[in-house]
């Protein structure tokens, strides 16, 4: 079959993407932060209030899913730590950016028999023309340590990686961000 990546726009979709989360964050990888084991899905209110969720379907089946949010519409948990390399380097290398345009890219899950047959790209690349539809200049994104696979994409992909989280905080991984518009 050929993968099909667009935005979820029915409460179906929505719901194939929340039980994708489930099964790879929950069941695979033991994170119950957000897991509602009655339904089966991994959500919080930001999928529900001001998300774009992204999927990724092999014929009828959600084997792919992300989460794109707009930081006009709010900010984002951890917002400094975002906005940072943009606030620090941006205005020197691109003056008069707007730091404000960010879209953050999280909950991102591709089904294990489904790895390395390039949905994640095609993903990225359905979340950048929506960015940049909203008028963003760049997105952002939190990658695990766990996850070598998604940096190595990201680093083939030209995002800057610039941050690396140590245990200390909880949570170890690279923050990256990539400029998409002007």
């Amino acid at each position: 079959m050929s993968i099909v990546v667009a935005t979820a726009d029915t409460p179906k979709d929505i719901e194939s993407a929340l039980r994708l989360r489930y099964e790879v964050f929950t069941v695979e990888a033991s994170d119950t932060r957000y897991a509602n084991h009655v339904t089966r899905t991994y959500s919080d209110p930001t999928d529900t209030q001001r998300a774009k969720i992204v999927i990724a379907r092999d014929g009828g089946t959600t084997v792919g899913t992300l989460r794109l949010t707009f930081r006009a519409d709010g900010p984002f948990i951890a917002d400094a730590l975002y906005r940072f390399p943009l606030i620090l380097c941006e205005p020197v290398t691109h003056p008069g950016a707007n730091l404000t345009a960010i879209a953050l890219v999280d909950r991102v899950v591709v089904h294990r028999s489904c790895r390395g047959r390039g949905i994640l790209p095609r993903m990225l690349e359905h979340a950048v023309e929506l960015a940049r539809a909203r008028g963003c200049t760049y997105m952002v994104m939190a990658v695990a340590a766990a996850s070598a696979r998604m940096q190595s994409i990201l680093d083939v992909r030209g995002w800057f990686s610039y941050h690396v989280s140590d245990p200390a905080n909880g949570w170890t991984g690279r923050h990256f961000y990539q400029r998409i518009g002007r």
